[in-house]
């Protein structure tokens, strides 16, 4: 029994003042979220997911089997060329009157260059300044003629049934800004890797019949290299000159292949 509403006063005042206390809460934190907007929450850069790990792979994959494809399309084309240091005459005179001459000591092997057919059992290779071609385990190489001032040596290397004893087909109008294949010799068959040319110039050089290509930037490609497109066309042959890598192209190569080899044809295309 409640006397006046003594005993029901206490009741519905302690219900109002817990009513009070969740909204004045409920309001500091509406407050605080405007007044510290984000403060709890940290950025975490999302972790690759497995689809993007796969396709980044398959990328690589692809270009390796594009590589690997180009290679042996354009290997018949290629022959491995040993080369070593030139023998220095001077050294195996006699340094007084009378005594015996020293025997030349032996040249070690120094490496391995590609050289592109451009006859019919007849390539051209650019070996390194002071290196001469050096017996080939398959064979001697016979040395055709050699363009000092150009760097090219024209050698007989022995034909085959894989060949049309050409250039490959060629890329009409090189303008850069594009993947290339860098082919290389290495022991077992000539090798490629993927090289990005950027922007390029065309300069003119008395040496060669076309002007050569300078490749702009920090290049990858190596002096003596052959340059390929992707899908097998021959670009250039890379020529080094001073701090620059020239890329010969390939009419030029020809019209020198004709005069070290005593004015022959064209290239039978």
């Amino acid at each position: 029994m409640t006397t006046n509403g003594f005993e029901e006063r206490p009741g519905r005042e302690t219900r109002l003042l817990v009513l009070v206390v969740l909204v004045a809460l409920s309001v500091l934190l509406v407050l605080a979220r405007f007044r510290f907007p984000g403060s709890d929450l940290s950025a975490v850069a999302p972790l690759p997911g497995p689809l993007e790990r796969l396709a980044s792979r398959s990328m690589f994959e692809e270009m390796g089997a594009t590589l690997a494809a180009m290679v042996q399309r354009v290997s018949p084309s290629i022959v491995v060329v040993p080369f070593d240091a030139a023998i220095d005459s001077k050294a195996a005179e006699p340094r007084t009157p009378g005594a015996a001459a020293m025997p030349a000591a032996p040249a070690a092997r120094a490496g391995l260059a590609a050289a592109i057919r451009v006859r019919p059992g007849l390539a051209v290779v650019a070996l390194p300044a002071g290196m001469r071609v050096a017996p080939s385990p398959d064979g001697p190489l016979e040395v055709v003629a050699t363009d000092a001032v150009r760097g090219l040596t024209l050698i007989r290397v022995p034909p085959t049934d894989d060949v049309r004893g050409s250039l490959p087909d060629l890329v009409d109008g090189f303008a850069g800004f594009s993947y290339v294949a860098a082919v290389e010799a290495v022991p077992g068959g000539p090798s490629a890797r993927p090289v990005f040319v950027g922007r390029i110039e065309s300069v003119k050089d008395d040496r060669w019949f076309a002007p050569p290509i300078v490749l702009g930037g920090v290049t990858e490609i190596r002096p003596g290299a052959l340059v390929f497109a992707l899908d097998g066309r021959f670009i250039g042959l890379a020529i080094g000159q001073g701090d620059e890598c020239l890329l010969v192209l390939p009419s030029a190569i020809d019209a020198v292949v004709a005069d070290l080899s005593g004015g022959a044809g064209g290239v039978d295309r």
